[in-house]
């Protein structure tokens, strides 16, 4: 819990989907949103007893360390602070609407119209009604203008406004009523370019930052939004899989003095030169009873193992993790341990298609919010360069870190054959089906502003594989779905270090837990069968022959023959929000049943 025991979240909430500048609904009609890391607890405080370090993921964002979200306390007066947005509300019984404090977020609303007609105290509602632009900014619906628009009356003439639903169930049944005489009904309000004939822009409102009242000039137009849309907010979560190569074959309780946040902390800002300082070794090697030679050559190997994670892209940046699995980096003592199986171990069948199994059996990931976007998906925001788009959780240069949680689990890795993969795409037409609706995709994309997306026949392939295997795995596990996350490795831009393979991993930190269930499907006589039901289930989909022949479909027709029926996955599980998703590169189409990569294994039985 870490706002309020009357507003329960969750600390991994705060990270996605309720992080920063998000508004949430509450019970009794209260609706809140996050406020700006600078009024978070101790945030220009250089201690926490919440820090995290994952130091490749530090470089990358340019941050000191992450810190996991402060519980809440009510000794200490430790709270996630929140501001009331939107400000409009309107009282259910005398229809009033009146304009709220931002600030008061922590109070109970109630019309003042009717406390003053000595009429029972009545909770104010917030209205359904906010404005947004596509830079980020939100304010709320400029209700006195919409009302007095076509009357051509002065909107800022002291006057109540009265909020009314009627008995239809459309925006036209919404009707905003000033006590002058002036009135406009909901319907128009989303229509586009509606605000830019009334003559008004965006101001550059971020109220998360308590920017709620100036204009700040940012010009764009604005466009109506309801409070709870799927648009109004999109996280930019940062992710790894920690690394800790530096403690393979290293004692475990020399891993565990290094891994603690303070002892770390004490050794980095002790630096000399650059370099950890020997002496504060011997300190602490003194202190814990371990050898201060094997505690310094494990901390310099540490410090060093973290360097060059800057200015990389997040190709090269899994690529790391790519190889870690397919190498068998990590030791049982760290938070990295797999265990690979050559596809040998495996049914005869398996060779044409994989070249490995890897089994994680431990492992780490480290879950970074870093800005949010509105009405455009932070998911097109793929690059670290890219981050001007994202509107900032933070205004003080002084916070030099970022929310983040971590969570621990076990997974499995899948390694497809590359000879496999290019032998496929050389005799089928599976690169031109996707590139045609790639183009199909990006004039969309286009027309928003937002750079062109690169997703090949390859990653359409590995991502629609992850989701079918995560689909049949909650069935062979007991997982709910939600429990069970993807992440594809998948080469785009750099053609020299070829990667294909998927993690399909259960880091969801809850009471599901992670005991063995997800690792042990990966052992010899038990991948097999999960893999081979679940390209079965994906031969007929209960939409058919729609889906499978769909000519696009999904978020921005970003899919082919991909619908909830058959592919798609809770919203938490898949990192492209259930994008870039193609049945039939798996079992082929109704026309062309030998195009699917898989297809040889269904001909043949026939």
């Amino acid at each position: 819990m870490a706002i309020f025991p009357d507003k329960p979240i969750r600390r991994s909430q705060l990270i996605s989907p309720f992080g920063v500048g998000a508004m949430i609904d509450f019970p009794r009609d209260t609706a809140v949103m996050i406020a700006g890391l600078d009024s978070w607890p101790d945030a220009k405080a250089g201690k926490s007893e919440n820090i995290i370090y994952e130091e490749r993921l530090q470089a990358r964002l340019r941050v000191n360390h992450f810190r996991l979200p402060a519980e809440y306390e009510e000794k200490k007066r430790k709270k996630i602070p929140t501001v009331r947005f939107p400000r409009w509300h309107y009282c259910p019984s005398c229809k009033a609407m009146e304009k709220v404090n931002i600030f008061k977020s922590d109070k109970i609303l109630i019309c003042r119209h009717c406390e003053n007609n000595k009429r029972k105290k009545i909770r104010l509602i917030p209205v359904r009604f906010v404005t947004v632009c596509p830079k980020g900014h939100i304010d709320d619906f400029p209700f006195d203008e919409w009302a007095h628009a076509r009357h051509g009356k002065d909107p800022n003439i002291s006057h109540t406004l009265m909020y009314t639903a009627g008995n239809s169930s459309t925006l036209a049944g919404v009707k905003i009523t000033c006590t002058c005489g002036a009135w406009e009904t909901m319907q128009m309000a989303f229509t586009k370019g509606i605000f830019e004939r009334m003559g008004l822009q965006c101001k550059g409102h971020r109220p998360w930052f308590g920017q709620a009242d100036t204009d700040y000039g940012c010009g764009e137009e604005i466009q109506t939004a309801q409070r709870g849309a799927s648009n109004i907010y999109f996280p930019a979560v940062y992710s790894s899989i920690y690394l800790p190569l530096w403690g393979e074959k290293t004692e475990r309780r020399i891993v565990d003095i290094l891994e603690d946040p303070q002892i770390w902390s004490r050794l980095t800002c002790s630096l000399e030169d650059g370099n950890i300082p020997k002496y504060v070794c011997e300190v602490i090697a003194d202190v814990k009873k371990v050898e201060a030679e094997k505690l310094y050559r494990a901390a310099v190997k540490k410090h060093q193992g973290n360097d060059g994670a800057e200015d990389i892209d997040e190709e090269s940046f899994r690529h790391a993790e790519y190889d870690a699995f397919l190498n068998e980096r990590g030791d049982i003592n760290t938070d990295l341990f797999v265990t690979r199986y050559p596809v040998q171990d495996y049914d005869d069948w398996m060779a044409d298609f994989f070249s490995s199994i890897v089994l994680v059996k431990k492992l780490r990931e480290t879950r970074v919010l870093a800005g949010f976007t509105r009405l455009i998906p932070s998911g097109d925001m793929d690059d670290i360069g890219q981050q001007d788009r994202l509107q900032p959780i933070k205004l003080s240069p002084e916070i030099r870190w970022l929310p983040a949680v971590i969570v621990r689990g076990e997974g499995l890795f899948i390694e497809f054959s590359q000879n496999a993969i290019e032998n496929w795409l050389s005799r089928t037409g599976a690169t031109a089906r996707i590139a045609n609706l790639m183009k199909r995709f990006n004039i969309g994309r286009i027309e928003k502003g937002i750079p062109s997306a690169e997703r090949d026949a390859k990653y359409f392939l590995l991502h629609t594989f992850a989701h079918a295997l995560i689909r049949q795995l909650c069935f062979e596990c007991g997982y709910g779905s939600a429990a069970l996350r993807e992440r594809i490795y998948c080469d785009q831009s750099y053609a020299d270090n070829k990667m294909q393979g998927v993690l399909i991993y259960t880091a969801a930190g809850d009471s599901e837990g992670t005991m063995g269930g997800l690792v042990r499907q990966g052992e010899p006589g038990r991948i097999e069968k999960a893999i081979m039901k679940a390209l079965q289930d994906s031969l007929w989909c209960a939409a058919d022959p729609v889906c499978i022949e769909s000519p696009g479909q999904g978020t921005g027709t970003s899919n082919l023959a991909a619908c909830h029926n058959c592919c798609l996955l809770p919203e938490t599980s898949c990192e492209q929000g259930n994008r870039f998703l193609d049945r039939a590169l798996l079992i082929g189409n109704l026309s062309d049943r030998e195009s699917g990569f898989f297809s040889m294994l269904f001909s043949e039985k026939k």
